[in-house]
């Protein structure tokens, strides 16, 4: 319930701001995460796979739309044994419609990624982490006349994982999503 009210409270101001120039929508979205890190000099890690998903609201101004989201997104990679993350994730999207009929939508913006927990098997390393991880979104959206959505997206992390570790190692998500909206 607390995870929410970011999404709420930016849904607020941006409605307020928008007055009747926008259409305003909102919608869930789910999918898969394909993660994995770079920044490292050693042998690249496999990638690892999870779930990610959330609620989304949308301000259309023709033109152009802003999209905030608040996501539970799984992270990680794995060597011989698995290294996972879980994050509630918060990203504010700018979309250029390129075209109207199945409003194919390239987009870009910041994300702000709030630590829920880290785990190497049953071992929680939390406190070792670095929150909140800071990433840039770049991906397209395809939307039918139904309202149904194909989301793909790549989110670049931008702030080092581990507090005390030297490698200067990030996040590196690759994302498919599908959404309804109203």
């Amino acid at each position: 319930m607390g995870t929410t009210w970011p999404t709420g409270a930016a849904c607020s101001v941006l409605r307020s701001t928008a007055r009747t120039r926008a259409t305003t929508s909102f919608g869930l979205k789910g999918g898969m995460n394909i993660s994995n890190i770079y920044g490292i000099e050693c042998d690249r890690p496999d990638s690892r796979f999870g779930f990610i998903g959330g609620a989304f609201c949308d301000f259309d101004f023709v033109s152009f739309s802003i999209q905030p989201e608040v996501l539970f997104s799984q992270k990680g990679w794995k060597y011989n044994i698995g290294c996972r993350y879980n994050y509630f994730e918060i990203p504010v999207l700018i979309k250029i419609p390129l075209s109207q009929k199945f409003r194919i939508s390239p987009y870009l913006g910041p994300a702000v990624s709030l630590l829920a927990n880290a785990k190497i098997e049953d071992f929680d390393f939390s406190q070792d982490v670095n929150s909140p991880d800071l990433g840039l979104v770049l991906g397209t959206e395809i939307k039918t006349p139904l309202k149904i959505s194909l989301d793909v997206r790549y989110t670049m992390g931008l702030r080092k994982i581990f507090k005390e570790y030297n490698d200067d190692i990030k996040h590196s998500v690759f994302s498919i999503m599908i959404g309804l909206q109203s």
